[in-house]
């Protein structure tokens, strides 16, 4: 299951590091020795542990919690920004505590279909993944892969949903995904597989981001598809094009134009490996649970 979903979320680093290449490694950053406010990436880093730990900051806190967790690590910046961070880091991780508990209780239970086991996170009936950062293609295809094996276990789930960071610098819901019925989940398990077997082979013509952007655009309003995953891509002022993704140099060139990469079957196996998530999306309106 593991090796599955980390195809899925990443296929082409995932063929990467099956080759035994890891160009992450290669990029050598220079930092600030003393920064007054911490990198976004490292208040991502700070809540993932803060999910992963549960411990002394489970349920509701206060910002002295992460000053006193953090305690001698040197990840806060010193005096009054490590104070300003924590209280940022406080009310990111209230809200996530909120959306989960709007959800229901929270349990984790051990399953097992053919090859396949993990243990997905639920919250009430609702299969639940938590990102500890604004939402992309990897944890919307994640969400779908845990609901998908939990269906597929006949245990029922009600819907998937995928807590995230929204616009107001906190967390709530970010895709609400349908159920299945147990035999269209195994058959889904067993698509997506052959899908990762093709992707282990050579590698994967689609990022996913791009073909996330493809293919939602162009299904609500045909013709439309190219121009985003083109922005997707490449970038703009505002965005980092997913083509300077370590992973993505190395697979397709950093200067390979979003016109040759749309060639040839690149829409079609967006559909393919996509569709499914798209058509089991819950619209806002429709949604039986309401978050923060």
């Amino acid at each position: 299951f593991e090796a599955l979903r980390q195809w899925l979320m990443a296929p082409q680093k995932t063929w990467l590091r099956e080759l035994g290449l890891r160009p992450r490694e290669w990029a050598r950053p220079i930092e600030d020795l003393e920064p007054l406010t911490l990198p976004e990436r490292t208040r991502v880093g700070l809540l993932r542990q803060g999910l992963v730990a549960e411990g002394p900051l489970a349920g509701p806190g206060a910002s002295g919690d992460w000053l006193l967790w953090c305690r001698g690590t040197g990840q806060l910046p010193p005096r009054g920004g490590g104070e300003l961070e924590a209280r940022t880091l406080q009310r990111r991780w209230q809200t996530l505590q909120d959306a989960r508990a709007a959800l229901g209780a929270p349990s984790c239970q051990p399953l097992a279909w053919a090859d396949w086991q993990a243990a997905p996170q639920w919250q009430g009936d609702s299969v639940v993944v938590c990102h500890p950062a604004k939402a992309s293609t990897a944890q919307f295809v994640d969400l779908w892969l845990q609901l998908v094996l939990a269906a597929a276990c006949a245990t029922s789930p009600r819907q998937g949903v995928l807590i995230a960071r929204d616009s107001h610098d906190g967390f709530a819901a970010a895709l609400t995904l349908g159920p299945l019925d147990v035999e269209a989940a195994r058959q889904e398990l067993e698509r997506l597989e052959a899908f990762a077997r093709r992707g282990r082979q050579v590698c994967w013509p689609v990022p996913p981001d791009s073909g996330w952007a493809w293919l939602s655009y162009e299904q609500a309003k045909a013709g439309s598809g190219d121009a985003h995953a083109a922005e997707a891509w490449e970038g703009h002022v505002r965005r980092r094009g997913e083509r300077l993704r370590e992973e993505m140099v190395v697979c397709f060139g950093a200067d390979l134009p979003a016109g040759r990469l749309l060639d040839g079957a690149f829409g079609s196996l967006a559909g393919e490996l996509y569709g499914p998530i798209l058509a089991a999306m819950v619209k806002p309106k429709e949604r039986t649970t309401v978050t923060p």
